[in-house]
């Protein structure tokens, strides 16, 4: 059977400013296992943390923004060692910032451009979204700032 290494990432909802992500090994075809480490990296493949996660098939990281990532995991079973690269794009502060915007305009509601604000953040999310898709973690990471920024700030025209 082949290895296949493999891992999902979980958001929480944000709390206090801070989102946990639950990075779980999904990985299969494994012998016995003897190392599993996670590297943790930003948009230009900088180490933000690396955890040790033993036997553990799970680890927690704590963001404090919308960002994107890299998850590196190396595991090292009796068989050899095998390397996984999972890319991943927070969007959960935007997601839980958006609905009770939108759910709060005023009947009429553009006369502060506000829609306008919406609307183009939105875009930079489904833009950083595909960005993300295809592995352009920058381009990624510019675009989820930028929603976020949209979504915090008053439209003035």
């Amino acid at each position: 059977m082949s290895v296949v290494i493999a891992g999902t990432i979980t958001p929480s909802v944000p709390v206090n400013g801070l989102v946990t992500l639950t990075f779980t090994d999904k990985s299969t075809g494994l012998g016995t296992v003897t190392s599993r480490t996670l590297i943790i990296a930003n948009a230009l493949q900088q180490t933000l943390a690396t955890i040790n996660m033993g036997s553990s098939l799970t680890a927690t990281y704590n963001i404090s923004a919308d960002v994107f990532l890299y998850f590196i995991e190396t595991i090292v079973d009796n068989t050899g060692t095998y390397i996984g690269n999972i890319s991943y794009l927070s969007t959960a502060f935007y997601d839980y910032t958006f609905p009770p915007l939108v759910a709060a305009l005023p009947n009429p509601c553009d006369k502060f451009g506000v829609i306008y604000n919406l609307t183009q953040a939105e875009l930079c999310k489904n833009a950083a979204i595909t960005y993300g898709i295809f592995g352009q973690g920058i381009n990624s990471n510019t675009l989820i700032t930028e929603a976020n920024f949209l979504l915090n700030t008053p439209y003035y025209a």
